[in-house]
């Protein structure tokens, strides 16, 4: 089995907001503080992570994560990829040079934005095809596109487990990783999609579509109160939280 952890299920602005005053910004309650969206996935030889925002140094430490093997960027936005200077620590420090995914487009934008890092051989990049399944070390992951509304993202799936931030829907080719999978961790950034972010009632056409046995949304904003939502939510539907581990079983693929 493997372990999936969610490092951070926050949208790009994080929960509480920087100066707001909302119910949900000033809850006490644990649930209702999201770090920007970010996970590992690992077993006892690997461990990669998947996108490295503007909390990634917090969300390291906070998870006691001493070794990474591979990073995987979704895409290239802020939220995602800005933290990606806190990981030369593991290369200068711990003597490790992560492997780096993305798709060719995303690449190429990273490598020339942080430069200085991959001509000191920091990370060691890989290009990989929409549609295309990449074995990272034990670690076997489908990769397919999704449309983000103003660009390409990359969606994953792991055996029995779906991976899908940033999305505002699917196209026809990558449909059929979604099928039956046991979890889905699905992008729902608020009541209502937006031109780049899918929304509850998206959500909950896609369970009905594709009829994973769980889903646990991710990629929240501060519109969402946690208990409320989940109050709401049809059987087989979860908020996800800070700090939620998971298990994989890869021998189920799509």
């Amino acid at each position: 089995m493997h372990k999936l952890t969610i490092l951070g299920c926050g949208s790009s602005w994080g929960v509480p907001v920087i100066g707001c005053k909302c119910a949900i910004c000033l809850s006490d309650s644990s649930y209702n503080k999201r770090l920007r969206s970010a996970i590992t996935i690992d077993n006892e030889q690997n461990k990669i992570l998947v996108d490295c925002g503007f909390d990634i140094r917090s969300q390291l430490l906070k998870y006691d994560i001493d070794r990474i093997n591979a990073i995987i960027l979704t895409h290239d936005h802020a939220d995602h990829v800005c933290g990606l200077d806190e990981l030369r620590v593991f290369h200068d420090l711990h003597g490790i040079t992560p492997k780096f995914y993305s798709d060719h487009k995303t690449l190429d934008i990273v490598m020339k934005r942080y430069k200085y890092l991959f001509d000191r051989g920091v990370f060691h990049p890989i290009g990989i095809d929409f549609n295309s399944r990449h074995k990272i070390g034990d670690i076997e992951i489908q990769f397919f596109r999704q449309d983000h509304g103003v660009m390409d993202s990359l969606g994953m799936r792991i055996g029995d487990t779906v991976y899908t931030n940033d999305v505002m829907r699917y196209p026809e080719e990558s449909k059929q990783y979604l099928y039956n999978a046991n979890t889905w961790i699905v992008d729902c950034v608020d009541y209502k999609s937006t031109p780049t972010h899918a929304g509850l009632k998206c959500v909950i056409a896609w369970m009905e579509e594709f009829k994973p046995k769980k889903m646990y949304l991710t990629n929240m904003s501060h519109e969402i109160d946690y208990f409320h939502i989940e109050s709401i939510l049809p059987p087989g539907i979860k908020p996800a939280y800070d700090g939620l581990i998971l298990e994989i079983n890869p021998a189920q693929k799509a």
